[in-house]
C-alpha cells in the first residue's frame, strides 16, 4: 500500500497541547512531551506541531517517545528537535 502524504490536520500533539492551554497551562508549564508510537521507528512531532509546541513549550521541554509496545524509548529536547523556531524575534 503507497501512502500519500496529507497537508497538516490536527495532529494529537497539537491536540493535547491546545487542550492544555484551554484549560489553564500557560509557557514553561508543560515540562514533558510523551509520544507513543506502533512501530520500532523513533517518531517526533511532525513540523507544525514543533512549531505549534515551541509557541508554547520551553526549549528544554522534553519529548520522549516509546514504541507501542512500551520497550524502546528515545528523549530530546524541543531545542535538539527544533533548533531555530520561528519566534517574536523573527517579527521585528
Amino acid at each position: 500500500m503507497k501512502h500519500h502524504r496529507q497537508p497538516p490536520g490536527i495532529c494529537a500533539e497539537r491536540n493535547a497541547l491546545f487542550s492544555a492551554i484551554a484549560a489553564g497551562y500557560r509557557k514553561g508549564d508543560i515540562k514533558n512531551i510523551y509520544i507513543m508510537n506502533k512501530t520500532d521507528n523513533e517518531c517526533y512531532p511532525c513540523f507544525v506541531c514543533r512549531q505549534a509546541l515551541n509557541d508554547f513549550c520551553d526549549k528544554d521541554t522534553k519529548i520522549i517517545t516509546y514504541n507501542y509496545d512500551g520497550t524502546k524509548e528515545s528523549q530530546v529536547t524541543l531545542e535538539d528537535l527544533c533548533p531555530y523556531p520561528f519566534s517574536d524575534e523573527d517579527l521585528n
